[in-house]
C-alpha cells in the first residue's frame, strides 16, 4: 500500500512540472562591475487548467553564478500558489550585491519543489568595466534598511537618496503581493525615515512572517526582507 501511494505521488508531481515552466530573467543581461543584478524567479502554467503549486519555505529559489551557490534565506513557512491557466507567478526580485567579477557568466536559477525535486533555469550574464565615480555612487548614492529587523509590530525604514525624487515605499508578503502603499510622495535629497506599523491598507494587523519592503524612485528600484514574529 505504501508503494503504490509513494508510486501515485510521484506521478502527481510529474504531472504538476509538465505544467509548470520555470525560467528566470534578470533586469539587464550586461552589467558594470559592482552593479546590483535583480533576478526573478518564475512559474508559468502552461494548462488550461488552474494549477496549485505548494511552497515548502518562503523563499524556495536559490541560483549559482558559475560554480558558485548562492542561498536566499527563508524560513519553514508553508504556503500555497495559485496560478490561473496560461498564467505566471513571479517572485518579487532578488538582489544579488556581491561583486561578480568581469567577463562572461552562467547564472542559473533553482526553484526547490517537493523533495528531492529541483528544478534549473540558466540565462547568460556579461559584466564590465566602471569607472571610480560609480563606487561613489553606490556608497553615497542611495541607503535602504530597517530597524528593528525581527519586529513586533512596528519597524522604522530609513533610506538616504543624492537627489530629489518622487519615492514609492510598498510592502509585499512573501508571495509578492502588495498589502500596502507605504508612501507615495517627493522628498528632498538627503536622508528620511517611515514607520511601518504591521498593518495592511484596511489598517488590519498583518500576521507574523517575512515580509518585502519595495521602495522606488525615478532611478533606483530597491528590495529587501523584513521578519515580523509575534
Amino acid at each position: 500500500m505504501k508503494v503504490k501511494m509513494l508510486l501515485l505521488f510521484l506521478i502527481l508531481v510529474s504531472q504538476l512540472f509538465c505544467q509548470i515552466v520555470f525560467y528566470i530573467e534578470t533586469d539587464e543581461t550586461n552589467y558594470s562591475y559592482g552593479q546590483d543584478i535583480y533576478i526573478t524567479f518564475n512559474l508559468h502554467n502552461t494548462s488550461a487548467d488552474t494549477v496549485i503549486v505548494t511552497f515548502l519555505s518562503s523563499y524556495p529559489f536559490g541560483y549559482y553564478i558559475d560554480e558558485e551557490l548562492f542561498i536566499i534565506g527563508s524560513f519553514g513557512v508553508v504556503f500555497d500558489v495559485i496560478i490561473p491557466p496560461d498564467s505566471t507567478f513571479s517572485s518579487i526580485p532578488y538582489v544579488h550585491t556581491d561583486n561578480v567579477s568581469n567577463g562572461n557568466h552562467i547564472l542559473v536559477g533553482e526553484f526547490h519543489c517537493l523533495p528531492p525535486y529541483l528544478v534549473s533555469d540558466p540565462i547568460s550574464i556579461t559584466i564590465g568595466q566602471v569607472d571610480a565615480d560609480f563606487y561613489k555612487l553606490q556608497q553615497i548614492g542611495f541607503q535602504l534598511s530597517n530597524y528593528p529587523n525581527l519586529f513586533n509590530p512596528s519597524t522604522t525604514i530609513e533610506f538616504s537618496i543624492q537627489n530629489g525624487s518622487e519615492v514609492d515605499i510598498s510592502i509585499y508578503n512573501i508571495k509578492g503581493q502588495k498589502i500596502k502603499t507605504l508612501i507615495h510622495n517627493e522628498f528632498d535629497k538627503g536622508d528620511h525615515s517611515i514607520i511601518w506599523n504591521g498593518d495592511d491598507e484596511s489598517g488590519k494587523l498583518v500576521g507574523s512572517g517575512v515580509y518585502l519592503y519595495k521602495l522606488q524612485t525615478e532611478s533606483i528600484t530597491e528590495t529587501k526582507k523584513m521578519l515580523m514574529m509575534k
